[in-house]
């Protein structure tokens, strides 16, 4: 018997349009090795818990449903008889970092360029082709910083935790609707790793969340929609 090849349907290409692509991306999380003194500066952090966030399952088809019932007049998803947000609370709660603190600000990194953010913070430049814009890709971050050399010297650990923090944030708090990129904006304010907790990270994350939920519902795109922001911490909120 010879077989067809299968023609969408209108019923499927409705379905396509409707499908949810998540932004986040925390596949590579566990692929960093850090060495003991490493695990000591992310834990100084504050933001160490980010790294757990890989062992949430996300579910696109919840998340779909909660994203086409946000209301951008009430920023809450409006069921029949009642209506969810995640909280300040519930991001405290579920991501584990700091919600009170000093504004995650970049206007004092306004004069800089990506490529002086990075050599000065990172030590090393990334090619054109790891760049979009003013981001850098996760995955030029991961192949060029997540392994020490044998003998690391002091500023090649601070370097590549630093690489570390900024691939944590860039894949699970403020993933962009360019997937797989992160900006080298927030790098000054990873650099002292004491001080990096003075930040009210979880903060910063629920607006960028609440900002993607936003534009979500006021697209009328028929192409697939994409949740940028913290798949996690909405997927936290729906359980």
């Amino acid at each position: 018997m010879e077989s067809s090849e299968a023609v969408p349907t209108d019923k499927g290409r409705n379905q396509e349009a409707r499908e949810l692509s998540v932004c986040q991306t925390t596949e590579e999380l566990k692929t960093w090795n850090l060495n003991e003194r490493q695990q000591q500066l992310v834990d100084a952090s504050g933001l160490g818990n980010l790294k757990y966030m890989g062992d949430l399952a996300i579910n696109r088809t919840v998340l779909r449903v909660f994203c086409e019932v946000w209301s951008k007049e009430t920023n809450t998803a409006r069921f029949h008889d009642f209506e969810m947000a995640p909280s300040l609370r519930d991001t405290a709660y579920i991501l584990g970092i700091p919600i009170i603190g000093r504004a995650v600000t970049t206007g004092a990194v306004l004069n800089m360029s990506s490529e002086e953010l990075l050599l000065q913070y990172l030590g090393r430049v990334p090619g054109s082709k790891d760049c979009r814009g003013s981001r850098v890709k996760l995955s030029w971050l991961h192949s060029k910083f997540s392994q020490l050399s044998e003998h690391p010297t002091d500023k090649e650990i601070a370097c590549k935790t630093r690489a570390y923090l900024l691939y944590l944030i860039g894949a699970t708090l403020f993933s962009d609707k360019d997937k797989g990129y992160v900006s080298p904006k927030y790098l000054p304010l990873l650099s002292d790793f004491d001080k990096v907790r003075e930040y009210a990270w979880g903060t910063a994350a629920l607006a960028h969340l609440y900002k993607a939920l936003s534009m979500l519902a006021s697209s009328h795109s028929i192409a697939r929609k994409r949740l940028f922001g913290s798949a996690t911490l909405l997927m936290g909120v729906d359980i």
